[in-house]
């Protein structure tokens, strides 16, 4: 019995916390009948998957609505690095905007780029004035989300793509908020996400194609 629970442990690497719990359980159980222990083990190897796959959880499972009425599958985009820019819905940055279209025009091939309005900063965002602005004035070619909130607080209202990039129990790697917009976040060939920006990086300029060229261990 104890081999079992040790390949167990082995094979979805729990982390110590998790191991304490089990060993504790397996020992409450020893004085079980067989048919109790073989039940012991099954929760726990359970509750080891549910950890494993919480802590594990892959972008390319997402899938949104878009401003023309389209859906982002995620899954669409495996294989490019994805940048992910954050606007505020009622104040647009056009520098940026169209920054970020050279970028994803340069590197369409290498690239997938991803526009989320959110409405923490200006209240009562139009979406329909923003897309004429967005579709219709700058004809910007990359999706745009529609309008959502970005902030934590928000709960189940903040947009799932933003949910993913800012918990760290979700994407292993950050824990922040959306306390501003003009940054930019950037997930691997493989999914993983290792860089979030601040504003003042040039969207255009060498750091951001020092960034986009990195060879990322996706392990």
């Amino acid at each position: 019995m104890h081999i079992i629970i040790l390949n167990l442990l082995n094979i979805f690497k729990a982390k110590r916390e998790l191991v304490l719990n089990v060993q504790k359980r397996v020992n409450d159980s020893l004085g079980k009948s067989d048919t109790q222990k073989r039940l012991t083990i099954c929760l726990i190897l359970l509750s080891i998957i549910s950890v494993s796959n919480a802590q594990k959880s892959s972008i390319y499972q997402l899938a949104f609505g878009t401003i023309n009425q389209q859906t982002m599958t995620m899954a669409d985009a495996a294989g490019k690095k994805i940048v992910v820019a954050v606007i505020d819905a009622g104040s647009p940055d056009v520098k940026e905007l169209l920054a970020l279209d050279t970028l994803y025009k340069k590197n369409v091939a290498n690239i997938s780029v991803i526009l989320v309005p959110v409405s923490d900063f200006t209240p009562n965002s139009n979406e329909t004035r923003l897309k004429k602005l967005l579709i219709d004035s700058l004809a910007l070619t990359y999706p745009i989300t529609h309008i959502s909130k970005g902030k934590k607080s928000a709960n189940t209202a903040q947009h799932p793509l933003l949910a993913w990039l800012t918990n760290k129990s979700i994407n292993s790697h950050f824990d922040i908020d959306i306390d501003k917009v003009g940054g930019v976040f950037i997930i691997s060939e493989k999914g993983k996400l290792f860089a979030n920006l601040p504003e003042r990086i040039p969207i255009n300029g060498k750091m951001m194609q020092t960034i986009l060229s990195k060879q990322v261990d996706d392990k």
